[in-house]
């Protein structure tokens, strides 16, 4: 008998286990953005953010959070800072990183971070294309 209401205990258990599973929707970073409509997947840049609230100015499928490729060679690297560099004084807010509407200290602390890292990644199916329309 005891062995039955454990077989019993147990499958109410797993039951419960996989019904929580099957109603989640994945979002790894906790942004409110369901992953796959996530242009980073791994970094917030959801509605609690603010103004990097998914912000694309490239409109490549990668967030500007976690988009610091400027020359859209799948890695943040030395081209890469060279061209940053050259949006200084130039009013174009392309390199805003951090969403403020303004290409400052904040966007160079953002690329820092970045430096030497893949873009993204993102979980928009066109990510990489410019442009990625969802």
């Amino acid at each position: 008998m005891r062995l039955g209401s454990a077989a019993i205990g147990m499958s109410f258990v797993l039951g419960l286990a996989l019904a929580a599973e099957a109603g989640s929707i994945a979002d790894r970073d906790g942004d409110l953005v369901p992953d796959a409509f996530d242009n980073c997947v791994e970094d917030a840049n959801g509605p609690n953010q603010g103004l990097i609230n998914q912000l694309d100015t490239n409109a490549d499928g990668y967030g500007n959070w976690c988009d610091a490729d400027y020359n859209n060679d799948g890695r943040v690297d030395g081209a890469d800072f060279g061209i940053f560099v050259s949006f200084f004084g130039s009013g174009d807010l392309t390199a805003d990183l951090t969403g403020n509407g303004l290409f400052d200290g904040g966007d160079f602390g953002r690329f820092i971070v970045l430096f030497n890292q893949p873009t993204g990644p993102s979980g928009l199916p066109c990510a990489g294309t410019i442009p990625c329309v969802p």
